[in-house]
């Protein structure tokens, strides 16, 4: 397909790019004890001025107010996550989180206005095959084409790309720098969903990480929701989760764990499930693969109604 039938299928494509999703409510922030005062005063130190958290949080409350977006709202982060409580820095966000998603699709316009700009980010992601390369403005000549780089890298977002285009999401890695400030919950999402961010699983109705790489993430997912099973994001983890036992037990339309002519599990997947280690495991999802893997070995790893039946269950199709 030609570069310039992909930019026709631009406005197909900004309904369908979709980022990943949001942050939760952390935990409480623990208190300091006070000293036992000694007999004698020590020499006079100077006193730290006492941070007023309400005052700092009725500015971001006209920030916000104030139609900030959200480069506006990383900075105030920036500048005050440090003498927040934990539960503001969360609030604050997972507010920050909900404004990048009512953005991205503004954002996403800008990439799709000229057939030039793509074209030119097609040209920078050729040079190195890298779209970490893309991120970098350092590496780019034209400024406009920088100046929105500026933007979305300012504003959490990332430059990604799929069929030929090119197109921001969320980067929860940008989140990371806050993670001494937060919950163990928080902490947790953050690292399983900037994985997503930074390594995305699939491109193109494909799998672009390896069947190892799926169990992998799949079984941490299920950790969260096991350990964190109070945590408000608890339902943002279960759907990844979800999604990704369709990568196990189906895979995706352009690499499906069994071959269409021949209902025949795909060597690869193959190699890597038949070699899990099932013993002493009290993870369901790892006991859901055993029972599979059982059943493909006296199918001789082929699909069979009686499997099919077995992983729509699991999936719950």
């Amino acid at each position: 397909m030609t570069f310039f039938k992909l930019i026709n299928k631009k406005f197909v494509k900004l309904g369908l790019i979709s980022a990943l999703s949001a942050f939760l409510i952390a935990g409480s922030l623990t208190g300091c004890t006070a000293s036992t005062k000694p007999d004698i005063d020590p020499a006079p130190s100077v006193q730290e001025p006492q941070v007023n958290d309400a005052a700092i949080m009725e500015d971001y409350k006209k920030l916000i107010e104030n139609s900030a977006q959200p480069k506006e709202v990383f900075e105030f982060l920036d500048e005050n996550a440090k003498v927040l409580t934990k539960e503001n820095v969360a609030l604050i966000m997972n507010d920050l989180e909900k404004l990048q998603k009512e953005y991205l699709p503004k954002l996403e316009e800008k990439y799709f206005e000229s057939t030039e700009l793509q074209k030119e980010l097609i040209d920078l992601y050729i040079a190195k095959k890298d779209i970490n390369y893309i991120n970098d403005t350092s590496n780019i000549e034209t400024e406009a084409l920088k100046s929105l780089i500026d933007e979305t890298r300012r504003s959490g977002y990332k430059v990604e790309t799929a069929e030929g285009m090119f197109f921001p999401i969320v980067d929860y890695s940008a989140y990371k720098s806050y993670a001494q400030y937060i919950s163990d919950d928080l902490k947790a999402y953050i690292e399983i969903m900037a994985l997503e961010s930074d390594d995305v699983p699939a491109k193109d109705a494909a799998l672009v990480i390896g069947w190892d790489e799926v169990i992998d993430r799949a079984t941490k997912q299920e950790a969260f929701i096991k350990k964190y099973a109070d945590s408000s994001k608890l339902p943002e983890v279960k759907q990844l989760y979800n999604k990704y036992l369709t990568f196990t037990f189906l895979g995706l339309n352009n690499t499906p764990l069994f071959s269409y002519d021949g209902n025949v599990m795909a060597e690869d997947a193959k190699a890597v499930y038949t070699k899990l280690d099932f013993s002493a495991n009290d993870s369901e999802y790892m006991q859901s693969l055993k029972g599979f893997m059982e059943l493909l070995k006296n199918s001789n790893y082929k699909l069979t109604p009686e499997i099919d039946k077995y992983r729509k269950a699991i999936i719950g199709n």
